[in-house]
């Protein structure tokens, strides 16, 4: 099991506190055509939690969920994106697990959601971006890290001084805060990273099955080829008690030391340390006790 730092770096002021399929098959995606597309109002919600250096919601976005514009799964989704995760805001201020890099690609994507809102448009840049940053490995500088999304974003005609302005401008910063505080209102809460919820029903332990969860979810006229050969069951309270059952296993009690995890179908996503207590929603945006800010000038809005 592994397991994200207890506390975090910080990275830059957040001043406005209360606004609230593999890469060759995403090469051409601009090309992507399919034989129908659901009706708008039939397009099954899934939502990604998740942080953009977590290896486990990197794996997710590339292995698993590109596989959805492999095929036309996509036709049925509407797919909404949240670099959040275990990010906490204090002071004005925000921490990332896997520190200053983590929270600038998590602003940089953020970014690049909000400019190119068409989700095959932002998820391939995405996608391409989270397998740059696990081939490159750690970064020291500013330098370095436009090295890992700018490629990205000239092999997918996205201007780059679009998603530079964004980001230096503090409007980046805006819109981490918006994804904080979706993050913070889940019911219930999110245990790990990556986090699926298909609508409004969260997948736990059972995340890499998306699949059969959103074709159960759609209720439109024609499935798409993906859902054709899936065994379905139809969301029920008992399965989802189930999960939670499952997910239960992973909390920790209140003034005990965290429960041996059982075992189970998730090995090693990103969650809390072992030693630090999990900050409830509100806590969450509370300045950890014995931290203390530090700024990184360059960050600066």
């Amino acid at each position: 099991m592994a397991y994200l730092p207890g506390f975090f770096i910080i990275v830059a002021s957040l001043p406005f506190m209360l606004i609230s399929l593999s890469e060759s098959s995403l090469d051409n995606i601009g090309n992507v055509k399919t034989s129908s597309q659901a009706n708008k109002h039939d397009k099954v919600t899934l939502s990604l939690y998740y942080e953009s250096l977590c290896p486990d919601s990197s794996s997710f976005i590339s292995n698993d969920l590109a596989k959805a514009f492999e095929n036309d799964l996509h036709t049925i989704l509407k797919l909404n994106l949240v670099p959040w995760g275990n990010a906490i805001i204090y002071d004005n201020r925000t921490e990332c697990p896997y520190g200053e890099e983590e929270c600038y690609l998590n602003t940089i994507e953020s970014c690049v959601i909000d400019l190119w809102p068409h989700m095959m448009k932002h998820f391939s840049f995405i996608d391409c971006t989270e397998k740059r940053s696990s081939q490159l490995g750690p970064v020291k500088t500013n330098e370095d890290w436009e090295q890992i999304w700018i490629p990205c974003s000239e092999k997918f005609s996205m201007s780059a001084d679009l998603i530079s302005e964004c980001y230096y401008s503090g409007y980046g910063q805006k819109l981490q805060l918006k994804y904080a505080n979706e993050t913070a209102s889940l019911n219930p809460p999110f245990d790990f990273v990556p986090w699926v919820v298909v609508n409004d029903q969260p997948l736990y332990d059972d995340y890499k099955n998306y699949t059969k969860y959103v074709c159960e979810a759609y209720k439109g006229e024609h499935k798409p080829k993906a859902c054709q050969d899936q065994h379905l069951s139809h969301f029920s309270s008992s399965g989802v008690a189930r999960k939670a059952s499952l997910a239960s296993e992973f909390r920790k009690p209140e003034g005990g030391p965290p429960p041996s995890p059982k075992p189970s179908p998730r090995t090693d996503c990103c969650k809390p340390e072992s030693t630090v207590p999990k900050a409830s929603p509100r806590t969450r945006f509370r300045k950890p006790a014995g931290i203390a800010p530090k700024t990184s000038p360059d960050m600066e809005p």
